[in-house]
Parts: C-alpha cells; structure tokens; sequence
C-alpha cells in the first residue's frame, strides 16, 4: 500500500525523510542524527591547548596568554574552559575556580559582580581503603570492546561555559586571553595536594 508520497509503507520506514527510520548497517536511526554532538563530534572554530604537569598537585594554574582572532570573537557560539584528565585523589573533596585574564587569581578574588570569573568544580573525593592496586588510578582507556562501566577513579574531563565571561572582555575590547585556576581546600584555603590534570584548554564553537 502506498502513502501520499507515492512510497509503500516498507519504502517509507526505511527513508531518510522519516525520524524513526534505521539506517542500515548501524543501528542508528535517523533522529539519531540531527545533532553531531549526540556522534561525538563538534565543530570547533579555535582551539588552545595548555599542557600541565600531571603528576605535580596544582594550587594555580596561569596559562599563557593567547590572541584570539576578531571573527573569532565576534561570530563563535560558546565558549569553554576545559579540564582534561583530572585525576581521582584519595583526600577530602575540593573546589576548583576559574577565571579569565586574572593572573593573580587567589583565595580572596571575589566571584559574585566578577566579569571575569567563569566558575566552579565542585569534586566529591575521599578516603580510599582497599587491598593493593585497588586505590590506584586506572592505565589509559579501557578496550572500546569493553562494556564493563569505568572505574570511578579513571581521570575524567570537566567543562565550564566560559561564553559569558568571554562576552564581558571582548565587549570592553580585549582580544587576548588568559585562563587561571584556583584550587580550594574545603575550608577555603589553597589546597596543596589535590588537583592533578594533564592539561587546561580554551576552546571557542561554531
């Protein structure tokens, strides 16, 4: 039997036209596919990588200072502050802040009415007690066959929308930009012993 379009009903499960439709030979159907972000991929306009000493404990992180090209600035949709690799440390949790373009970032730089603060991590850490190895982080990824879940001490990456900060600057005219970190005790002092990363990125989206 044959729809409007002049299809059958067999033609019509299989067409592009339709959300529902599989797409042979992966089991993806067409819905799947109307965000690159769902496939793991994302358009990036620019790019800057930091790398960091991943097994030195930061207090501050002070990236170079990066120019950022003008179509850039004035065409990007979003803007992000990466953290790549962060390590799992047997300690009480921790507080990560990040800001842009404030070199002497530290414990007293206000957040609230700051134009150039971004924002925070918030890492739930702890004690770690178990027989050798158990504590220990993960080597490298796991195989892509494997479907068993990721130890919860495997590095993970964090995220923070830098866009509006990135708006504030370049409205006030700067085209250069620095990110820096503060790495925060529970009680507010410099934690000296709890974030490792193996790098900081800023990234800017089409």
């Amino acid at each position: 039997m044959s729809g409007e379009s002049g299809l059958s009903d067999a033609e019509v499960s299989r067409s592009p036209d339709n959300p529902d439709a599989i797409l042979p030979p992966w089991n993806f159907i067409v819905e799947d596919t109307f965000s690159i972000a769902s496939l793991g991929y994302e358009y990036v306009m620019a790019a800057h990588v930091f790398p960091a000493a991943n097994t030195v404990p930061l207090q501050r992180f002070r990236s170079a200072d990066t120019k950022i090209h003008p179509r850039v600035l004035e065409t990007h949709s979003r803007a992000e502050i990466r953290l790549h690799a962060v390590q799992y440390v047997a300690r009480p949790g921790f507080y990560i802040r990040a800001f842009l373009n404030t070199p002497d970032a530290g414990i007293a730089t206000p957040t609230k009415g700051n134009p150039n603060y971004v924002g925070q991590v918030n890492m739930f850490t702890g004690s770690c007690i178990g027989g050798p190895g158990h504590c220990d982080v993960p080597s490298g990824p796991a195989d892509k066959f494997d479907l068993r879940p990721r130890p919860h001490k495997t590095p993970s990456g964090f995220r923070l929308d830098a866009t509006e900060a990135v708006g504030r600057l370049s409205a006030a005219g700067t085209n250069e930009f620095q990110v820096n970190l503060v790495v925060l005790d529970l009680d507010g002092s410099l934690a000296s012993d709890a974030l490792k990363l193996d790098a900081v990125s800023l990234k800017f989206f089409d």
